[in-house]
């Protein structure tokens, strides 16, 4: 059996950007993926928004990937300590989640989630903006300032925003360098819908 240990505000805010009942099942999860070097990764997305965690090199084993359901890690996530531990079985598809003396067991699901890296824009911030949705864009940096461990009042409001042009997806960065999340921008073609402002 594999143990990662997880920050919980990590986990929190992988939690916070998790699709709820989406018909794309693969979307209610929270990502692990056991990269090759070591590193452990934390991801997930609502079909518009994706956030990821980095996490330092703690694991030896081949890689891997795993969802847990959001249900699962949402209920850890609510733990007060600071880390909750996740256990992987070697075989089979039994896993749990563990949070001081409570256990959250969950089944590894069918299905594969999405290549969550070709999400992320490559190249240079442009500087040129794109139209983001103002509520989903917020909740993205809420979730990632979570992650970096900035108090309430401070969340949404502590990392930078690299844009990458005004049909590109937008990326907001926490002040680490470690937790990132990935705003899709409205197409040109559905903001004719919007009625313009009058004074």
């Amino acid at each position: 059996m594999t143990s990662i240990t997880i920050p919980t505000k990590i986990l929190a805010a992988a939690v916070s950007m998790a699709a709820k009942k989406d018909v794309r099942y693969y979307l209610n999860t929270v990502l692990i993926e056991l990269a090759k070097d070591g590193t452990t990764f934390v991801v997930s997305s609502d079909g518009h928004a994706l956030f990821a965690a980095r996490l330092p090199h703690q694991h030896t084993e081949q890689p891997r990937t795993l969802m847990i359901p959001r249900d699962v890690a949402e209920a850890a996530a609510k733990t007060r300590a600071d880390y909750v531990t996740l256990h992987i079985a070697d075989t089979g598809t039994d896993h749990s989640l563990t949070t001081g003396a409570v256990e959250h067991e969950f089944t590894q699901g069918d299905g594969r989630f999405p290549d969550w890296r070709s999400v992320i824009p490559a190249g240079d911030p442009t500087g040129a903006g794109a139209h983001l949705d103002a509520r989903l864009s917020y909740a993205a940096a809420m979730a990632v300032d979570l992650a970096e461990g900035h108090p309430k009042k401070m969340q949404g409001w502590s990392g930078r925003w690299d844009w990458r042009g005004p049909d590109n997806a937008a990326v907001y960065v926490g002040a680490s360098g470690e937790n990132i999340a990935v705003v899709m921008p409205i197409r040109p073609n559905a903001l004719h819908k919007a009625a313009p402002f009058e004074f």
